[in-house]
């Protein structure tokens, strides 16, 4: 759970949690974030070859869930949005 210094820009959180049980749907691990942190945003990184459908599939919130592409920047040690991609927000799902 270690970081490099590098990347304390990001202001990222990171969330440790027991995978235990295999979605049947879409064959991942995951585990319920709780009623304490809500997704708020989905950044796929530059190698990722998702697209914004695949993306959705696996998005149930009741709120709406920005949805970008990261790049790395130009001459920095950073990451940035990537200009090739158009973020889309998702629609709120019913509970």
């Amino acid at each position: 759970m270690t970081k490099a210094t590098d990347w304390a820009y990001e202001r990222e959180y990171r969330v440790e949690g027991a995978l235990k049980q295999k979605d049947p749907r879409t064959g991942f691990y995951c585990t319920d974030f709780g009623p304490q942190i809500q997704l708020r945003e989905l950044i796929m990184g530059h190698r990722c070859e998702w697209t914004i459908e695949n993306a959705l599939q696996l998005i149930l919130e009741t709120e709406p869930v920005r949805i970008c592409k990261a790049r790395p920047a130009f001459g920095k040690f950073e990451m940035v949005e990537s200009n090739d991609f158009r973020p889309r927000k998702t629609k709120p799902r019913k509970p």
